[in-house]
């Protein structure tokens, strides 16, 4: 996690010694240290579970993650980035965390997931129950509290948040619905089917969101708004048997280009297909059928009006595709590795003019392994690092965590054959594209 008021790397990492703890690093090998040793008789693991966060309260910079401490179990923790500065994270609410935790930025902190038995805010200092939020109180009517009250088992499907809205699925003896809650306590809930609607993969639109639900019709793309009303809009089937599709946006994920929602749905043969709606015209569109698995490996970033994702097409196996939402302007864009061997794409980060990925290709016909590419629909791919050179060598980029961005540098985990498994850094702005390597 970078911290850009701090100029620092947050990061888990080990040096053969004190086991998975937490670090820091000015993206410089000498400016990389332990910064405090959370489990001194184990691993700490930083991170493992509900990963880095990064919030601003009261221009106070902070990151709160989870850790083991090695006497009170895995919970929540925060850090400015200095050791008198990282504290547990204490509160009214259990803030235990497991390996489903889901977190989201809402009301000026942090909503984590953290059990089925509820949602937890906190600002990294302390933590509550979101619906004891003191913004609430003004708001939330004693009939909404009740049916706060009555919610269970929430669900890691579904946690959203758009414009002060925080939208999620819990469990009541209606089935599992959706619910969303207003910073200023304003609440609405749904009950979309006789049974379990299991709602997930929100995309905001105007007035609300649009995710993914059971239907009457099997799971469908349902625009959920702030009045509490909802107009499904997709009936897809599966050709082959003729039956409600029952695998939507379960890769790829929802994406919005204007008023077109790009997503993945499987409506035939084994993989999923790429399908767009668009709220506009209210049609559903089959986007290409040759372009399969989208989003399979890496999912999909939105960059210069265009969802980039990974793909699976026919003649060059697992590569990079991208769509503007409409037929005509879904496209393959890259061939890294000719004919049917696969470019093993493992993550895209895109960041003002330029969209970065970790992918493996060829030049000239001999193999990279996995490095850092840049893409656009003029010029096509370019290497611009390499972190293992030479023939044969394979850095396995992207193997361990995700490709992440500063404004002035792409972060990611890569072997370069000295120093095993550890943090790059590619300058992309002002250094002049040099590259920084460091091990913990």
């Amino acid at each position: 996690m970078w911290m850009p008021t701090a100029n620092l790397l947050l990061t888990a990492g080990s040096d053969g010694s004190h086991g998975c703890e937490l670090w820091i690093s000015d993206a410089t090998p000498t400016g990389s240290v332990m910064l405090i040793d959370l489990n001194p008789s184990g691993d700490g693991s930083p991170g493992r579970f509900a990963g880095f966060t990064l919030i601003n309260i009261d221009g106070r910079e902070l990151v709160v993650f989870d850790a083991d401490d090695g006497v009170n179990g895995r919970h929540l923790w925060s850090t400015d980035g200095t050791l008198s500065g990282t504290q547990r994270i204490q509160g009214n609410i259990s803030t235990s965390v497991t390996s489903s935790a889901e977190v989201v930025m809402w009301n000026e902190g942090l909503v984590v997931l953290n059990n089925p038995d509820g949602l937890l805010w906190t600002n990294g200092t302390v933590a509550m129950n979101a619906f004891e939020h003191p913004s609430l109180s003004p708001g939330l009517s004693p009939e909404h509290r009740m049916v706060a009250d009555s919610l269970a088992s929430y669900q890691p499907s579904l946690l959203f948040v758009e414009h002060g809205w925080l939208w999620f699925a819990a469990k009541t003896q209606a089935g599992i619905e959706p619910y969303a809650l207003h910073s200023s306590g304003t609440f609405q809930s749904w009950d979309l089917v006789a049974g379990d609607a299991e709602p997930s993969a929100a995309i905001d639109v105007i007035g609300g969101v649009v995710v993914v639900a059971n239907g009457e019709q099997g799971r469908q793309l349902v625009r959920l708004t702030h009045d509490g009303s909802e107009l499904w809009l997709t009936t897809l089937i599966h050709s082959g048997t003729g039956d409600p599709t029952d695998h939507v946006g379960e890769r790829l994920g929802l994406h919005r280009l204007g008023d077109v929602i790009v997503f993945d749905a499987l409506t035939s043969g084994v993989d999923p297909q790429l399908w767009a709606h668009d709220l506009t015209q209210a049609t559903t569109t089959l986007l290409s059928s040759t372009i399969l698995a989208p989003g399979d490996w890496a999912g999909g970033v939105v960059h210069q009006q265009r969802l980039w994702f990974d793909c699976v097409a026919p003649n060059i196996a697992q590569e990079v595709c991208s769509t503007d939402g409409t037929v005509a302007g879904t496209q393959t864009e890259t061939d890294l590795r000719a004919g049917a061997a696969s470019a093993l794409v493992r993550g895209f980060v895109a960041i003002e003019g330029a969209l970065f990925m970790v992918a493996s290709g060829q030049i000239n016909g001999i193999e990279t392994g996995s490095c850092l590419w840049t893409v656009d629909s003029i010029n096509g791919p370019s290497l611009v690092y390499d972190p293992w050179p030479g023939q044969n060598n394979n850095s396995n980029s992207g193997t361990y965590g995700k490709v992440h961005a500063s404004n002035h540098h792409v972060f990611f985990i890569a072997n370069d054959g000295e120093n095993g498994h550890e943090w790059h850094a590619y300058s992309h702005d002002k250094l002049g594209n040099e590259w920084l390597i460091w091990s913990v």
